[in-house]
C-alpha cells in the first residue's frame, strides 16, 4: 500500500509499516486485560442488542410477508396454518424490538 499509494520505497515502507505494527502491539500486549474487556463489553453489551434489534426491524418490516412464508414452508409444508405463523407478524415486529430494546436501554444506562 505504502509503495503503491505513496511511492515509497520497498525498503522504508517495509520499515515504517513494521515499526507502526510492532507499536501498536505493543500497546495491545502492556494493556490487554483492559482492552480485552472493552471488546468483550463493548459487544456483549452494545453490540449483540444493536444486531438483535436490526435484524427484528429487517424480518419485521423490510422481508415481505410472502418470502418469510415461503422460507418456512421449506421446512414446514403447514406453516401457514399453524399458530405461529398468525403471532409472528405481531411478534417480531412488535414485541421483541420493545424487549431488546429495553435490554438495551438497561444497558446503557
Amino acid at each position: 500500500f505504502l509503495v503503491e499509494r505513496f511511492g515509497w520505497e520497498r525498503r522504508r515502507a517495509a520499515l515504517i509499516a513494521g515499526l507502526v505494527i510492532s507499536g501498536m502491539s505493543g500497546v495491545i500486549v502492556v494493556n490487554f486485560e483492559q482492552l480485552f474487556g472493552l471488546v468483550i463489553t463493548v459487544s456483549t453489551r452494545y453490540g449483540q442488542p444493536t444486531l438483535g434489534l436490526l435484524m427484528c426491524f429487517y424480518a419485521g418490516w423490510v422481508w415481505r410477508r410472502n418470502s418469510l412464508l415461503n422460507e418456512l414452508k421449506k421446512n414446514d409444508p403447514g406453516a401457514a396454518n399453524g399458530w405461529f405463523w398468525a403471532i409472528w407478524p405481531l411478534y417480531v415486529r412488535w414485541v421483541c424490538p420493545t424487549v431488546i430494546a429495553l435490554i438495551l436501554w438497561r444497558s446503557v444506562s
